[in-house]
């Protein structure tokens, strides 16, 4: 007998996703399927409980994550390589828009039974010789800034049950446009160096979306085994304005003050204490060096 094992954040997104939550289990329950929940108590938990699922797992069980990029990335550190599922509840969903998946919460239920199986590239990383995995990106600067500042921010559960968790966000990037300072970055790849003294906004991408759907690079794809590498100087107030807008009306392309790097491994060196993010989930602020390449992963989609 199968089992579905369905782990839950409930947390993620607005408050409209215990709705969702519901509409699936009552799905799930009409078509007499076997599953068992398990919800997340704490930020994190998700790789202990795909940890758990897997050393009890049957061959024929699936995985199945609902929540938001953040919850299936910690699910993935957890679950070695087996395949799992996605339902997206969270606040951007940047990894349902960069693979074209459903944010419809039955549509994408049926979308995992049919599937049958899917190999994505995800960004693997090393910090201190420690392996994580990121499904999106992985920014130092601006982006990882904005995130931090917005976990901390007591205003963005207050938003989020009001359906505008994305204006926290907004609200802080523009604070920060302000007030992030440059910091010096070094870029190695098998055959580029480049060092940037005064970089703004560094981010390593999986596929084209962050922050909740912007378009940072149109052309990055999910499909490949290359990753590719944005980074903005930091410039003076209007031509950082005159950039993002660039950047949010995709005309970003081989614009000479944006600069783009695409290698399928590399290895930066973050020379100042700064914040970094991997999929909306922030790290302490402090300086990095950090290798980059890609892997395959097998997903239900």
């Amino acid at each position: 007998m199968s089992y579905y094992h369905i782990i839950v954040n409930q947390e993620a997104g607005n408050s409209k996703n215990k709705t969702k939550i519901q509409q699936i289990y009552n799905q799930l329950t009409s078509e007499k399927k076997n599953f068992k929940i398990y919800q997340t108590r704490y930020a994190g938990e998700e790789e202990q409980i795909a940890k758990h699922i897997v050393s009890i797992m049957a061959e024929s069980d699936r995985i199945l994550v609902i929540g938001g990029d953040g919850t299936l990335s910690n699910v993935l550190q957890g679950v070695g390589e087996v395949a799992v599922g996605y339902i997206a509840t969270g606040t951007g969903n940047d990894f349902a828009k960069g693979v074209h998946l459903t944010l419809e919460p039955l549509a994408a239920l049926k979308q995992f039974e049919l599937s049958k199986g899917k190999k994505l590239n995800v960004i693997s990383y090393k910090i201190n010789n420690k392996a994580h995995l990121a499904l999106n990106n992985v920014g130092v600067g601006l982006d990882a800034a904005v995130v931090a500042k917005t976990n901390q921010s007591k205003s963005k559960k207050i938003l989020n049950r009001l359906h505008l968790g994305n204006l926290s966000y907004i609200v802080i990037l523009f604070r920060l446009l302000f007030q992030q300072q440059p910091f010096p970055v070094e870029i190695t790849t098998d055959d580029y160096f480049l060092r940037v003294d005064n970089a703004f906004l560094l981010t390593i991408t999986n596929h084209p979306y962050f922050g909740g759907g912007i378009p940072l690079w149109p052309d990055a794809d999910i499909y490949s085994n290359k990753i590719d590498i944005v980074l903005i100087k930091r410039y003076n107030i209007f031509k950082l304005l005159y950039l993002l807008i660039l950047i949010v009306t995709r005309r970003q392309m081989n614009h000479s003050d944006i600069i783009h790097l695409k290698t399928d491994h590399l290895r930066i060196k973050i020379l100042n204490p700064e914040y970094l993010q991997a999929d909306g989930e922030d790290a302490p602020q402090k300086p990095y060096e950090i290798q980059f390449n890609t892997q395959e992963h097998n997903f239900w989609l």
